[in-house]
């Protein structure tokens, strides 16, 4: 009794020249095969030269070469400032059985992605806040493994950190670039009082808030970390603001 056939070739003439075993669950076979004048009959599709060509295929038991389930994704997960560090490079193992490999992040508005086998790199979207999830499955001819366990990414623009806050201050963007906006809410009694120092306590900046907003002017201060300090109403809010 059979337990399994298949037939394969053409309607016309088919000869077998050799049939290869890789293993148990894998052959090749070599064949010639006439074709028609459309240049195709059921299995063979081709536009050979002359009335017979070459055939040769693989027979494979795809219950045997499954792909298996790569790994969680590596690579930065926690507080991912997306217009500080815009592109992220994540990586999976190496399983068995794999050709290739298909990565998914989600929401996809969170970024774009280009990978390459085991490797994948996020290019951020810089108007993007808010958590992704990123996983990867593996691949070949037999088809596709289920997703590996997702890594759970935070991402953040990074732009105003810590703008708000209950006592009315507002600070933004932060990092700066030319200008750095000082805030605060109508709520609070004026004057406010700005400082700014750099990591060594020196004081660059000081000024008075006498209305609802401060505009320091950045551009002629070096790269690098500062701490601000905001004081209104016998209240302080201490900071880190970053100039690019």
């Amino acid at each position: 009794t059979w337990e399994w056939y298949k037939t394969f070739g053409s309607l016309t003439e088919n000869s077998c020249w050799g049939v290869v075993r890789n293993d148990e669950h894998n052959w090749m076979i070599l064949s010639t095969t006439a074709i028609g004048a459309s240049g195709e009959s059921c299995d063979v599709k081709c536009t050979g030269q002359g009335h017979y060509d070459v055939w040769m295929f693989e027979i494979k038991d795809c219950d045997q070469y499954q792909p298996s389930i790569p790994t969680r994704p590596e690579g930065p997960d926690t507080l991912l400032c997306s217009v500080l560090t815009p592109l992220s490079t994540y990586t999976t193992r190496t399983v068995a059985s794999a050709d290739g490999y298909d990565w998914q992040l989600l929401p996809a508005v969170a970024g774009m992605t280009a990978s390459t086998d085991t490797s994948m790199v996020v290019t951020w979207n810089p108007a993007y806040e808010g958590n992704a999830t990123l996983k990867v499955r593996s691949l070949n001819t037999c088809g596709t493994s289920q997703w590996s366990d997702s890594l759970v990414l935070q991402v953040r623009t990074c732009i105003g950190i810590n703008e708000t806050n209950e006592i009315g201050f507002l600070v933004w963007p932060n990092p700066a670039n030319d200008k750095v906006y000082f805030g605060i809410a109508q709520f609070l009694r004026l004057p406010a009082v700005i400082t700014i120092a750099d990591v060594t306590g020196r004081v660059i900046f000081r000024s008075e808030i006498s209305g609802q907003q401060l505009i320091w002017d950045t551009r002629l201060v070096s790269s690098g970390m500062y701490i601000y300090t905001l004081t209104c109403n016998g209240m302080s809010r201490t900071g880190k603001l970053v100039i690019k």
